[in-house]
């Protein structure tokens, strides 16, 4: 006889083992597959090779419409603006701050540029600017403070593409000694120089990605040297001394693999949180890890449909890529060498290892095609400042764009102007010269090209005689990005409202204020630390 209870107990059917229910999976996904019809299987197939077509085709703009940047575009352009050799320095700035305290600095420098982006969006929108640049921006909001922010913007940015240059030279010549440091540098000036004379950030789309694959190669390494030390040997045949018996993570791989040297001391205790000095100290660090906002202006605006939501998305997106590459290479190289680990990280890892000459080749081009990058909000601002100084209000041109604000039919047509879509035209200002200018992929203005070109005669001649700026680079970081990068959307937010009184009741104006009082604070505690 059977009981309720039996009944229940043989009405319950056992859940399939794992591998079964993935293997079941698969097999449903290919039989919805098989039951799409033919003519939409070519047509997903059609897309996705068009799509791809359309990414490589510099000529054109990348979007589906075919009238403005697509997001995957506008993303890697973010990242590979903020991405470059400051990389190796995090691990290094996770040995003073800590393991969690260089986790929370990370978030707090992505957070602190997504709100530097925010505010600046938000003072180009109160302030009417469709396409707006630094130096526009700064003369809506205060008369007269364009030229001095653009003249600090364009040294911050001339400093920038001179350390990658002379950090590429460095990781070549090192690793291939029988090239000539001045050989290389020109040789590398024929592949960059070309394309600082590009007209769009969307062109440059090719080498963005360029740059973002070499750097996923670095952390690829520098991570596969920690989780598999018996393949990649971080100590090169050096010994670890015994962790102490407070160290946390007393399974380091270097420990592991130099046991045969006692004697060595290829890692250290790992500190999981720094003292309140330590990490204020290596908060500039990672505020201009995640550097980007002289050309978030232009991204953005080349989106195709760049409503808040998709520049939003945009944003976060590229700081959550970007966020990911630096946690991943900090962690797993403070991990590998704890607190000595070098502030080159690479530096920490032996000499003569295949995979270090890999890296460093790879980050060498990621580096050199930045330079474009930071050649064009230079060319913005230099075309501005000097219109300023030589022409009459009503004869500037302005600087030449890529792009043409239109408004787009699927939007309502009374909607702010800065919400409006783009097409690819040539520039914004409606000008004597623009119908002669075509669909050229390079500028063709007389006075953007002579500002292009006095960037990378700069770059390059300043770089073949010169082989060390970081004193000079962490004075212009620590001044000029701070300005740039925290005192000026702050500012810039806050003197484009029109009721102050209303406006510092929003939380909003309160997070602008506190952000210029933190670039204040780090500007001053550097200028501190150098001459006091």
């Amino acid at each position: 006889m059977q009981t309720a209870g039996d009944a229940v107990v043989v009405g319950v059917e056992k859940a399939p083992p794992p591998r079964l229910k993935a293997a079941g999976n698969k097999v449903r996904a290919a039989v919805r597959f098989a039951h799409i019809p033919e003519n939409e299987r070519y047509t997903i197939t059609t897309n996705m090779t068009r799509r791809t077509t359309q990414f490589i085709d510099v000529t054109a703009a990348s979007g589906a419409q075919g009238k403005g940047a697509s997001m995957f575009s506008a993303i890697i352009s973010i990242a590979a603006t903020c991405m470059g050799t400051g990389i190796l320095a995090l691990p290094g700035a996770y040995a003073e701050a800590g393991l969690f305290g260089g986790w929370a600095l990370g978030i707090l420098g992505a957070c602190l540029a997504c709100l530097a982006i925010f505010l600046l969006e938000s003072a180009a929108m109160r302030a009417g600017l469709e396409l707006p640049t630094m130096f526009d921006l700064c003369n809506a909001v205060l008369p007269g403070s364009g030229a001095f922010v653009s003249i600090c913007l364009v040294v911050f940015v001339i400093g920038a593409a001179l350390t990658y240059v002379i950090v590429a030279a460095d990781n070549v010549t090192s690793t291939f000694p029988q090239i000539p440091r001045k050989v290389f540098l020109l040789a590398s000036a024929c592949y960059y120089v070309p394309l600082c004379f590009l007209r769009s950030m969307d062109s440059l789309r090719i080498v963005s990605l360029l740059s973002v694959s070499c750097l996923m190669l670095a952390v690829t390494t520098i991570l596969s040297f920690y989780v598999a030390p018996s393949l990649l040997d971080p100590c090169g045949g050096q010994g670890v001394s015994d962790p102490p018996a407070s160290s946390v993570f007393m399974s380091s791989p270097c420990k592991a693999a130099c046991l045969d040297d006692p004697a060595g001391t290829c890692t250290s205790e790992i500190v999981l949180l720094g003292s309140t000095a330590q990490c204020f100290g290596k908060l500039p660090s990672f505020i201009l890890a995640y550097f980007c906002v002289h050309n978030t202006f232009t991204i953005l605006a080349e989106l195709e449909e760049p409503t808040p939501v998709r520049k939003a998305k945009t944003v976060g997106l590229a700081m959550a890529l970007i966020f990911s590459f630096y946690s991943i290479v900090a962690t797993a190289g403070y991990l590998t060498f704890g607190s000595l680990v070098s502030s080159n990280v690479l530096n920490s890892y032996p000499a003569d290892s295949v995979a270090v000459a890999a890296v460093r080749v790879a980050l060498a081009v990621a580096v050199l095609s930045t330079v474009p990058l930071q050649a064009y909000p230079s060319r913005l601002n230099v075309v501005s400042v000097i219109e300023m100084c030589t022409k009459r209000k009503e004869e500037r041109i302005g600087p030449q764009r890529s792009i043409k604000m239109t408004i787009s039919s699927s939007l309502s047509t009374n909607l702010p102007a800065t919400l409006a879509t783009f097409s690819t035209v040539i520039s914004l200002k409606e000008a004597p010269e623009t119908e002669a200018l075509g669909d050229s992929l390079f500028i063709t203005s007389t006075l953007d090209r002579v500002a292009v070109l006095a960037y990378v005669s700069v770059v390059v001649g300043i770089a073949l005689f010169v082989s060390d700026l970081g004193t000079v680079v962490d004075f212009l970081g620590s001044t000029s990005g701070d300005l740039i990068f925290l005192i000026v959307p702050s500012v810039t937010f806050i003197l484009a409202g029109e009721k102050l009184r209303t406006a510092i009741r929003a939380p909003i104006t309160w997070a602008a204020a506190a952000l210029g009082l933190l670039g204040v604070a780090v500007m001053a505690k550097f200028l501190a630390d150098k001459f006091v």
